[in-house]
């Protein structure tokens, strides 16, 4: 499947449930969930540095429940904002923005909504992270076919 690459504009925040693990979402409106770890049932690209963080983005996979997750770890004083959204059969959907202002030595994470696939279908899980020195890029996990 060829990869999407089509600009998304940022949605609205959105509640999103967590597969296979629990996390604690903060009081925000847009919040950071707690990184307990990558488990076995999440796809992961390599990790890239953006300016001062370190970014690598997920799908996890459950049955034919699949939700994006990308990984934001800062070391030094920075500011990031993730939009973190899916893909199935190239369409985009279950966007979830992150942002709480200034963060240092942690790993953040972003959820997009949790989805259900059609089996057979091939998933991806993509995010856009802003960071003040090196603006926007896009982040891509590897595309996944749904049992």
């Amino acid at each position: 499947m060829r990869t999407f690459k089509k600009s998304i504009a940022v949605l609205g925040a959105t509640a999103a449930a967590v597969i296979g693990f629990s996390s604690n979402a903060s009081a925000a409106d847009t919040p950071w969930f707690t990184f307990t770890g990558i488990k076995d049932n999440w796809h992961c690209s390599d990790t890239v540095k953006q300016d001062r963080a370190y970014i690598q983005q997920c799908v996890i996979i459950n049955g034919t429940a699949f939700q994006g997750a990308t990984i934001v770890t800062v070391n030094a004083p920075e500011s990031p904002t993730a939009a973190t959204y899916v893909i199935e059969n190239r369409d985009a959907r279950g966007g979830q923005n992150c942002y709480e202002g200034l963060q240092e030595n942690k790993t953040l994470l972003c959820l997009s909504a949790t989805q259900r696939a059609t089996p057979g279908s091939y998933v991806q899980g993509f995010g856009a992270v802003w960071t003040p020195g090196a603006g926007s890029k896009l982040y891509y996990s590897p595309t996944k076919r749904i049992g």
